[in-house]
């Protein structure tokens, strides 16, 4: 029994940690546990957000890959509806219907079907709503696969 001291001996640092906390004060004297494990915590944290960055980083958006223009296609897939409304999600694809692609094109299947290209492998929209090619940002990704489809629309 006396080998193994109970838990509470083990984290001596924790009660100075609370009287930071709870004082809201620096502490004077030669407890400088607060600061060591806030800079523990900060660089454990700038590690999780590093690694997220570096694993999140190929998903974020269409521009992170490579652009294969054969990949882009219209979004249209079937005929718009005359009555709007939910039946025009019938003329997208069905995996356009994700809650996370949705503010990409307003949730407006129709203006998806009408200026939207979609890449079905990675699963990405872009709109090339009327007046892209006025757009100061040429050199977006974006305005890339516009250019690019419109010129192959022309061969």
């Amino acid at each position: 029994m006396r080998g193994n001291p109970p838990p509470a001996q083990f984290h001596k640092a924790i009660p100075c940690v609370r009287q930071q906390e709870s004082l809201k004060v620096a502490p004077l004297g030669g407890c400088r546990c607060g600061a060591m494990m806030g800079s523990m915590v900060h660089k454990r944290l700038l590690l999780a957000l590093a690694s997220l960055f570096i694993v999140g980083a190929p998903y974020a958006n269409a521009c992170d890959q490579t652009i294969v223009l054969s990949n882009w296609k219209s979004c249209a897939v079937g005929p718009l509806s005359e009555t709007g409304g939910d039946a025009d999600w019938k003329a997208v694809p069905k995996w356009t219907r994700s809650k996370d692609l949705r503010p990409w094109f307003m949730d407006n299947p129709r203006l998806l079907a009408n200026h939207g290209l979609c890449n079905a492998k990675f699963h990405r929209v872009v709109l090339c709503a009327p007046g892209w090619q006025e757009s100061d940002d040429k050199d977006a990704c974006w305005y890339a696969i516009c250019n690019g489809y419109q010129a192959s629309l022309g061969d």
